[in-house]
């Protein structure tokens, strides 16, 4: 199959299609997060990782892992960042704006395939990520 960055084709690995570290306040104290689901044959299910697909192939897997380390540190601690609250904005600077903005472009660059037929709801104060398909 193609990968979905470099277009080549590849054996494709198991990608998240949203990094890891956005998961980390869903986790319970095993790395457990409640999946739900109104699709009947789906049941109750806890998942130790974020949902992924058949994405990139392993050289991009690792390129992209690169951004994806340089937003956790920014967004989580492990970057010094300067914020600055004047006026009606905020102002975010001492950040390597390359680095951030090549994740942000890749992860928002088409919704998952999941995601095309799914309504997500994330509710992080719960610890639980709904999934609900309006066609069932």
């Amino acid at each position: 199959m193609a990968c979905k960055l470099c277009n080549n084709e590849s054996k494709l690995m198991n990608s998240h299609i949203i990094p890891e570290f956005i998961y980390k306040p869903l986790y319970d104290e095993k790395h457990r997060f409640h999946v739900l689901s109104t699709y009947k044959k789906v049941g109750k299910l806890k998942e130790q990782k974020g949902i992924r697909e058949n994405m990139l192939c392993s050289e991009c897997e690792q390129h992209i892992s690169r951004y994806e380390s340089y937003a956790r540190k920014v967004l989580f601690g492990g970057v010094p960042i300067v914020v600055q609250n004047d006026g009606p904005g905020i102002i975010v600077s001492e950040i390597d704006y390359k680095l951030f903005k090549l994740f942000i472009l890749f992860y928002g660059r088409r919704p998952p395939l999941f995601l095309t037929k799914l309504n997500i709801l994330n509710n992080h104060s719960s610890g639980i990520l709904c999934v609900s398909n309006p066609n069932f």
